[in-house]
């Protein structure tokens, strides 16, 4: 009879908790891994917990925000021969004027006068001040100071070299 019972009563293995025991691991392990993610995406700074302040910014210059409120006008390319001491044959430079905002633009004759004179200055520029690259703001000073001779300094108050090919 003890045998009859074993027959009768089949061993089941025991039930888990199902989906129910399952989701909680899985809950966990999908929030370990945001974790580790957005731990290794932050800067380090915000990872730490850095205290920075707020800097106020530099106060404008006038001039600078003059130069950004300007009327740009570009000059055809100007192409000059240089000197046997400047390391090159040829200079060709584009040159644009900042004007001011109500400005109407060059006419053709300023634009004549005034691409005579810039030839007629970068021909007596020492040939140091156009082969070396720290010399551009002096460079850049003389052709101001050119463009306001000839047309004004109410007419012109910025200069950007836009262009400087030595060849």
């Amino acid at each position: 009879m003890a045998d009859d019972k074993s027959q009768e009563t089949p061993t089941q293995p025991a039930k888990s908790g199902g989906i129910m025991s399952i989701l909680p691991l899985a809950v966990v392990a999908a929030g370990a891994t945001f974790g580790m993610v957005w731990m290794a995406s932050a800067p380090a700074e915000s990872a730490v917990g850095s205290c920075e302040f707020a800097v106020a910014p530099e106060p404008v210059d006038i001039e600078e925000l003059t130069l950004r409120a300007a009327n740009y006008v570009t000059l055809e390319p100007i192409t000059v021969t240089l000197g046997p001491d400047a390391g090159a044959k040829h200079l060709r430079m584009t040159i644009a004027l900042a004007t001011p905002e109500e400005s109407q633009g060059l006419t053709d004759v300023q634009f004549l006068r005034l691409r005579d004179r810039f030839l007629e200055r970068m021909r007596t520029v020492d040939s140091k001040m156009i082969s070396d690259p720290e010399a551009m703001p002096q460079l850049k000073e003389t052709l101001l100071a050119q463009a306001q001779a000839t047309l004004g300094e109410d007419k012109v108050f910025g200069i950007l070299i836009t262009d400087f090919l030595m060849k």
